[in-house]
């Protein structure tokens, strides 16, 4: 993260996510949707986008943040958080899928456990041989939510095939 700067006359007030911007062709201030932290009125740093923040037991994270500490991990080729959808479940938990050859669903636990808080950690974590990106490398939700299923059949004793 580097500090930027506004374009010249226009000015940033808050901080965190609630920063707007004033001046230049504005006729009114504008809030941000990204979450920054000011510097001062001429300088910003970003930090993430509100759309990336999640809320779990009443505390905030960033998506990114929490992708940034799993791929940061020893061992980790890739990985991803993935936030379920709302009434999954009676309490909401992230799910993890890590693509991490030689390493152990209790030895990326272990790592994560130093590095976020509890609230945070994936449960489940699924190690998979590849995330199945497509050919921009982005990630399609439904395929990892079909293969959260399959795993999960899987490991209830379900037949394979």
């Amino acid at each position: 993260m580097f500090p930027s700067r506004p374009w010249h006359g226009v000015t940033l007030r808050g901080n965190g996510d609630q920063c707007t911007v004033h001046g230049g062709h504005l006729a009114a201030p504008v809030p941000l949707n990204d979450i920054v932290r000011v510097l001062s009125e001429q300088q910003l740093m970003l930090l993430s986008r509100k759309s990336d923040l999640i809320n779990i037991a009443g505390k905030r994270m960033s998506l990114d943040d929490l992708n940034h500490k799993l791929n940061n991990i020893g061992g980790v080729k890739d990985g991803v958080f993935v936030m379920p959808e709302e009434g999954d479940g009676p309490v909401t938990r992230l799910m993890a899928f890590v693509v991490a050859p030689g390493c152990s669903h209790d030895d990326i636990m272990a790592e994560l456990r130093l590095c976020i808080d509890p609230a945070f950690l994936p449960r489940p974590l699924y190690l998979i041989d590849n995330l199945p990106r497509n050919e921009t490398g982005k990630l399609a939700r439904g395929k990892l939510l079909q293969s959260a299923v399959c795993l999960d059949a899987i490991r209830n004793g379900a037949p394979i095939g």
